[in-house]
């Protein structure tokens, strides 16, 4: 959970705070308008970035699924349900980011290939300005949710290959909504160029 709560705090969904009153504490887009703002400028000028990083993940992590579904314990699989009860229970945009987030590295966790962990880490992190802009609840909540009960049933059941198509399949409806939004968000801002 220690990796979780890093990659977390560095995608901007949580933050720290010192104090008596302190802990960590879900942050959301919508909190101030300036850093929503900022996100959008960050998401369009690292567009081709967050693409390749995109192309990362919809390659590396239906093997991530397929190794998670042949090497996970009974305590693993317990923390997969909890990441996915919580994505099923999310109140707002921040917990269901926050959610998605943990499911994906409970997953990369349970390979025990640090190499693997520290890609899906990075890869998320560069995704990020473009996954906090995606549409808030509806159908793409819940996509998302039958999406990722498809994958935790299969790594549930240890069958390999719908682990993999599954989460396969899940990613590159992600990347499909990516390239949408990063498209429409280049029309509607042309003055921004792309970083690189």
């Amino acid at each position: 959970m220690q990796l979780a709560f890093r990659q977390l705090q560095a995608e901007g969904l949580i933050e720290r705070r010192r104090g008596r009153n302190g802990g960590a504490f879900v942050r959301g887009a919508g909190e101030d308008e300036d850093r929503f703002h900022d996100v959008i400028l960050e998401a369009i000028a690292n567009r081709d970035e967050i693409r390749l990083a995109m192309e990362y993940r919809c390659i590396t992590e239906p093997a991530v699924a397929r190794l998670a579904s042949q090497r996970r314990t009974a305590t693993e699989l317990r923390e997969l349900e909890v990441a996915h009860s919580l994505l099923a229970e999310a109140v707002d945009d921040a917990s269901f980011m926050r959610s998605d987030a943990v499911f994906h590295l409970t997953l990369a966790n349970i390979t025990a290939n640090p190499f693997l962990i520290r890609g899906i880490e990075e890869s998320r992190q560069c995704c990020h300005p473009a996954l906090v802009l995606l549409p808030e609840g509806g159908t793409f909540h819940e996509a998302t949710i039958t999406e990722h009960r498809q994958v935790l049933d299969a790594v549930q059941s240890r069958q390999s290959d719908m682990a993999e198509k599954a989460m396969s399949d899940h990613l590159q409806r992600s990347m499909w909504s990516v390239q949408k939004l990063l498209a429409s968000l280049r029309e509607r801002h042309p003055d921004v160029a792309p970083r690189g």
